[in-house]
């Protein structure tokens, strides 16, 4: 009777150590695909650096760690990182796209639409589509330096990255029609002024950018969209809060 039980015992034993050898074998990582838009010395790296992840198990791996080391150092941006089970790796990537430029004493900035830096040059030649000048000036009206460094994110006083992000994005309507967005800052945590110049030649000025922001760039947005286009080749579209915390719109026109 006690060696039935053993054997029993011993067949269950090398039956779950096989099931287990099968699971692990099944659910090892064996291939990986990467998708992307342009071939580059970078995405050349990155099918490199990837070799590691095969022959780890499937369920082990970090999708968010992937996609930091890919990121890292490179002018690449993860789309996504997806795990096709039971052993695939996919894998998408773009090259970051040029939005928006800096002029700082130092050169000029490119950076993306997450404020990730591209590249810097000591002159201003943007190429290819039209880019969207940042600036900012402090309350007496002189330009503030930020200090960069290509392959950083950019950042401004107060974290405004954020905001300037959520102000272009408010206004992707419009965006073919801004080329260029100013903050006056000051010390005052609310008490910033953020400007987008149109190509036409208007500009909406948001007052007191720190409170009611969206509420105020849409309401600048729309009016501008309402106005007739002989009124939108001059004069300032001021948003601000009246002293009933009203937002109030007026088109100064000269």
């Amino acid at each position: 009777m006690k060696h039935k039980i053993l054997l029993i015992t011993l067949t269950c034993l090398i039956f779950c150590a096989i099931c287990l050898i099968c699971v692990k074998e099944l659910f090892t990582v064996k291939d990986i695909t990467v998708n992307y838009s342009v071939k580059s010395e970078e995405t050349e790296e990155v099918l490199s650096l990837l070799e590691k992840y095969k022959k780890q198990s499937i369920f082990s791996i970090d999708e968010n760690l992937i996609s930091e080391e890919i990121m890292a150092n490179r002018y690449l941006k993860v789309v996504s990182v997806e795990k096709n089970y039971p052993n695939e790796l996919i894998i998408s990537l773009v090259e970051r796209t040029e939005r928006y430029y800096y002029v700082s004493a130092s050169g000029v900035y490119y950076f993306d639409e997450e404020f990730f830096i591209v590249r810097r040059e000591d002159v201003h030649t943007p190429k290819g589509e039209p880019l969207i000048k940042i600036g900012l000036t402090d309350a007496e009206g002189g330009a503030i330096e930020v200090e960069c460094a290509v392959k950083s994110i950019f950042q401004l006083p107060l974290e405004l990255n954020a905001q300037i992000g959520q102000c272009l994005s408010l206004a992707q309507s419009v965006s073919e029609n801004v080329k260029e967005l100013n903050v006056l800052y000051t010390d005052k945590e609310d008490n910033y002024r953020i400007t987008l110049n149109m190509v036409e030649g208007v500009c909406i000025e948001i007052r007191k950018a720190g409170a009611d922001f969206e509420q105020k760039v849409t309401a600048g947005i729309n009016f501008y969209l309402s106005l007739e286009e002989s009124r939108k080749i001059g004069g300032t579209i001021v948003v601000y809060l009246d002293d009933n915390s009203v937002i109030q719109t007026v088109h100064t026109f000269n």
